[in-house]
């Protein structure tokens, strides 16, 4: 835990006096990190919103990524949703961070009830050729739930009626 204030104190030295060096993007990012497991979103998202601007694409979508996910944190899933889908629209070369994005849709749809959305999302997670397979995986299992569920709805609602 002590390392923790020295890792603030020295990334945001590094932040201030060289704004335009290529590690800073890597250093907001890892301030980003900080914030976000010492729960403090806020923090956060600001500095996940400075790394967004990095010119490794990379890091720039992943911190993207994390900025989505910080917003989600905070209840703000309008914002987290409209960040899911940065992603996936402003780094189409990154397949790993666009591929965990359409996931991330896919959970968040399913939890508002918007079952044909988060099938949607679900389905193009899957479909990505260069996919992680445990995504993959994770989003057919989501899908064979909703089916399911939706099944099952169906066999009480034509029992009911």
């Amino acid at each position: 835990m002590k390392q923790i204030p020295l890792a603030k104190e020295y990334f945001g030295e590094m932040i201030r006096h060289y704004p335009d060096h290529d590690k800073t993007g890597q250093a907001s990012m890892y301030m980003g990190h900080i914030y976000y497991q010492g729960g403090e979103m806020k923090e956060a998202v600001d500095f996940y919103k400075r790394s967004t601007k990095a010119k490794d694409t990379s890091l720039a979508a992943e911190a993207r990524y994390r900025l989505a996910e910080s917003l989600y944190s905070m209840g703000d899933s309008e914002r987290a949703i409209l960040a899911y889908q940065a992603v996936i629209s402003e780094h189409p070369d990154q397949p790993l961070w666009v591929q965990m994005a359409r996931f991330r849709l896919g959970n968040i749809y399913e939890q508002e009830g918007k079952k044909e959305l988060a099938l949607d999302f679900y389905a193009q997670t899957t479909q990505m050729k260069e996919g992680t397979p445990n995504i993959t995986q994770a989003a057919q299992e989501r899908i064979q739930s909703i089916k399911s569920q939706n099944m099952h709805e169906m066999d009480k609602d034509e029992k009911n009626g």
